[in-house]
């Protein structure tokens, strides 16, 4: 899988489907869907137009409730980091 190709949509707005076309490019990273499902609610908010890019406002973008589904992301799912920088050629 080549990142460079992988085609987000326009980021400066919300990307045009954005959270599904990472959900698909990123599942093999991921053993579990809802850590696929919210790294893709995460990267579709840093490139969002979202002011603040801390956990609260990207969950909160995403419609999420709190900020623990990104948290979690971050410190505590597993997922093949390695693997995410190799499929997204960085």
């Amino acid at each position: 899988m080549d990142g460079a190709g992988l085609d987000l949509g326009d980021p400066q707005g919300q990307p045009a489907g954005c959270r599904q076309r990472l959900q698909v490019a990123a599942g093999p990273l991921f053993t579990r869907p809802k850590p696929r499902a919210t790294f893709a609610d995460l990267v579709c908010g840093l490139l969002g137009e979202v002011a603040r890019k801390n956990s609260w406002q990207l969950a909160e973008h995403a419609g999420h409730g709190t900020a623990r589904p990104i948290e979690h992301l971050l410190d505590g799912a597993k997922w093949d980091a390695d693997a995410l920088r190799i499929a997204f050629g960085t």
